[in-house]
């Protein structure tokens, strides 16, 4: 275990060492002698264990898919999909939910994969933005790199322009080439793939 890694106190371990309100989940916040460690509880509380009295949880380490990145945020269930759900349950959720129970089960924790998102992206389409609108995940664009200037080596100047007599939109300027899209991502793909 380490420093940032994500932990669970064992039910048998809280309330003892004199600690008083602990148990739960939470983070390591330092690691001594290589045998015990400091975690603040998602309580807010920080308490010393043992690292025997911890459970080690899954990390979730972000996806890149098609131009987005996909971070799980906590642990995806049968159980807490339901919970989140709440007391609107549509059609649409029913059929989703059956099948994703069907496949993975009530209590089974189920980690975001590039061939889980690719999966749910072409075949239940909903699934995602549920999962992101819940708190289960966070999705974001992802910005694509704005290469050097091709004469000089430059980072190029780039500003948004609303005014005339400019172009207007998103401008990327360097050595006289000149690039002017509505949008960030197209004038940044166009002046990429100059030749």
């Amino acid at each position: 275990m380490k420093v940032g890694d994500r932990v669970e106190v064992k039910e048998e371990a809280i309330g003892k060492s004199c600690r008083k309100f602990d148990g739960g989940k939470g983070t390591i916040m330092g690691v001594r002698q290589g045998t015990h460690c400091s975690v603040k509880l998602d309580s807010g509380s920080l308490y010393a264990y043992d690292m025997i009295e911890l459970i080690l949880l899954p990390s979730y380490v972000p996806i890149t898919h098609e131009g987005k990145v996909y971070t799980q945020l906590k642990e995806i269930t049968g159980e807490k999909v339901y919970e989140a759900q709440g007391d609107k349950k549509s059609e649409c959720f029913r059929k989703g939910f059956s099948l994703f129970v069907s496949i993975f089960g009530w209590m089974c924790v189920v980690p975001i994969t590039e061939k889980r998102i690719e999966g749910w992206s072409n075949t239940y389409t909903q699934w995602l933005p549920w999962l992101k609108q819940h708190g289960f995940i966070r999705i974001e664009k992802v910005e694509p790199e704005l290469k050097a200037c091709p004469f000089c080596g430059g980072k190029p100047k780039t500003w948004w322009d609303i005014s005339e007599p400019h172009e207007e939109g998103y401008n990327i300027e360097c050595c006289y080439i000149h690039v002017c899209k509505i949008f960030k991502d197209e004038a940044t793909e166009a002046w990429n793939s100059r030749d």
